[in-house]
């Protein structure tokens, strides 16, 4: 069985989030959405909320699962059988960034590789950080993320 995961933040996920993952549920059995913990990013949506953004984008995608894990990726994707790291990437910033993060992968968990997949240039534009700073702003963030994220951001932010 061939196993991807991806895992992010998703603080929150966005429709840039969906393609990446819709798109690699084309080519593997089982996609696994890791729900993360980075220690210098600020949160707005605790792990179960985020949970259930994600499982409310993903659920017209049936190979995809939803989960979240407080430790290192590496052990996680170990305990899973992962096969392969996939994550987006929509600038060059993004692509040294996960660079570095796939090397680290590859020393620890040396079993799976890691493919970075590039940002469809129509949602390459979206990032968390700037769907927050909009709708903290109150604008309208509906073409970037989800209809029940758009309805959480909104109760985040009043």
């Amino acid at each position: 069985m061939r196993i991807a995961a991806i895992p992010g933040s998703y603080d929150p996920v966005t429709l840039g989030h969906v393609d990446i993952i819709r798109r690699t549920a084309a080519l593997f059995d089982t996609v696994l959405v890791v729900v993360m913990i980075n220690a210098d990013k600020a949160y707005i949506f605790t792990p179960a909320e985020r949970v259930a953004l994600l499982e409310d984008a993903v659920k017209d995608i049936p190979n995809a699962v939803v989960e979240y894990e407080a430790g290192y990726f590496f052990e996680y994707a170990q305990r899973r059988g992962v096969t392969a790291i996939v994550k987006g990437v929509r600038t060059e910033a993004d692509y040294t960034y996960e660079l570095d993060i796939a090397r680290f992968n590859r020393q620890h968990y040396p079993e799976a590789e890691t493919l970075l997949m590039p940002a469809d240039e129509a949602l390459s534009g979206i990032s968390s950080s700037g769907v927050k700073n909009m709708a903290q702003r109150g604008e309208d963030v509906g073409q970037y993320v989800t209809p029940l994220c758009v309805y959480m951001l909104k109760n985040k932010y009043l």
